[in-house]
């Protein structure tokens, strides 16, 4: 069994577009690399409060099921195809952008990728498309990923289904990494607070939503259900490593047919952080930020 994987934006590509695609909104900025369809920053208006780390936005495709956690590796090659071609424009506007890359031999599929700021919200909505080119017998998935810094402490949901049991989330570090002072459960959330340079703790959760939290702003990646998609069955993941985190989500898992298309929908929100909220009451206060914009 193999895991093929290859990052649509992996800063590898031999030719690039010479403008960067400019996304304005109200509230956010986002620069976009049309060649390779990633997000490269996503900032306030005018460049400022840079909220991605480098390299941006990444959209993995993940092709067949097992992922080899005890040595953390993963087993390639990429496709030439998406790594060495420009992506095309398909639509292009002052809030929208929509690129495709050319089909994969490799993987049978074609993938676009559409970014859309929101004109009044704070908020970037993403839209990844696989389509099936080839016939092909193993499933598909994609895997957004979320590169911040290092934040004051994550929050990822926990549904209320499993709320007042002891398996509200799931641990993906090596065994000991995580303890009480990085993960407390508060009675809607789980709290993730790895130190500055932590082994590389990673957990999850069921929920629909995982938020970054700092001194003066919340990110939220909100996206919908996946019911366990991830190979640890979880829904949502938050990562760290040495001075960045990483916010995540997964699509289900699917066997296409030439022709068939995955869709995942994922939104990037930020909020001003309100000094008032204390931490455990900061997953109530999202959910009303979230409500309140809907």
């Amino acid at each position: 069994m193999r895991l093929l994987y290859f990052a649509l934006a992996a800063g590898l590509l031999a030719t690039a577009y010479a403008d960067t695609a400019v996304l304005r909104g109200e509230h956010l900025e986002a620069q976009i690399d049309p060649a390779t369809g990633r997000l490269t920053q996503l900032s306030l208006p005018g460049g400022s409060g840079q909220i991605l780390t480098s390299p941006g936005i990444e959209v993995r495709t993940a092709q067949q099921v097992q992922v080899r956690f005890i040595t953390g590796s993963w087993l390639l090659p990429a496709d030439p195809t998406l790594t060495d071609k420009p992506w095309r424009i398909l639509r292009q506007s002052s809030r929208q952008l929509t690129v495709e890359s050319s089909p994969s031999p490799l993987l049978g599929l074609r993938t676009s990728q559409t970014y859309e700021i929101d004109p009044k919200k704070p908020a970037l909505h993403i839209r990844t498309t696989l389509t099936r080119t080839d016939k092909n017998p193993f499933p598909v998935q994609v895997w957004l990923i979320v590169p911040v810094p290092l934040p004051d402490f994550m929050l990822l949901e926990t549904p209320p289904a499993w709320r007042d049991t002891r398996h509200a989330w799931t641990e993906l570090s090596n065994p000991g990494v995580l303890n009480r002072a990085i993960v407390q459960e508060f009675s809607d959330a789980i709290r993730f607070s790895p130190p500055l340079n932590s082994p590389h703790p990673k957990i999850g959760t069921l929920g629909r939503w995982v938020a970054g939290v700092y001194r003066d702003r919340v990110v939220v990646l909100v996206t919908k259900p996946t019911h366990g998609s991830y190979p640890d069955a979880s829904s949502v993941q938050a990562y760290a490593a040495t001075n960045r985190a990483e916010l995540e989500t997964v699509s289900p898992n699917r066997h296409l047919k030439p022709s068939e298309r995955l869709v995942s929908e994922s939104t990037l929100w930020v909020f001003s952080r309100d000094p008032a909220v204390p931490a455990e009451r900061l997953p109530q206060w999202i959910d009303a930020r979230l409500k309140a914009y809907r």
